[in-house]
């Protein structure tokens, strides 16, 4: 089964090829979630960053209840019980699962032709409008 979550120009999961519906996103913070575990290295991240990138202004006895609401609807919205595993200290994305991610290819691209334009790097880029993650909004999740 592969994952594929798309940041660039607008936010999108596909589960082993089926979209999931953008209704299912019922909680902005379980989007927030995502987002972040999708762009963080090997998407995981100690649990105390993940509350301090989604809630910055929040204590973390504060935060850590929400990060488990969070969890719980990214779970629900991608229809799979281990999307989203908080073990121990630690927040992974689809632990089990290859994951694909269009900025993570975009920046490896980017990286291997140093010399050469966007339009030439990653063609669908040049396909995008709009912000890079519309919804997301430049504050925390809520």
């Amino acid at each position: 089964m592969k994952v594929a979550v798309t940041v660039l120009g607008r936010f999108a999961v596909a589960v082993d090829g089926q979209a999931v519906d953008p209704a299912h996103w019922h909680r902005r913070s379980a989007a927030a979630l995502v987002k972040v575990l999708a762009l963080a290295p090997g998407f995981r991240l100690h649990r105390e960053q993940v509350m301090d990138r989604l809630w910055p202004e929040v204590p973390v006895d504060d935060a850590a209840p929400r990060l488990h609401k969070a969890a719980h609807y990214a779970r629900r919205a991608l229809g799979q019980a281990r999307s989203v595993v908080l073990a121990g200290d630690i927040v992974s994305l689809f632990p089990d699962l290859d994951i694909n991610v269009d900025a993570v290819v975009f920046q490896q691209q980017a990286a291997a032709r140093p010399t050469s334009t966007v339009a030439t790097c990653c063609p669908t880029i040049c396909t995008r409008t709009g912000p890079w993650t519309p919804g997301s909004g430049s504050g925390p999740a809520t």
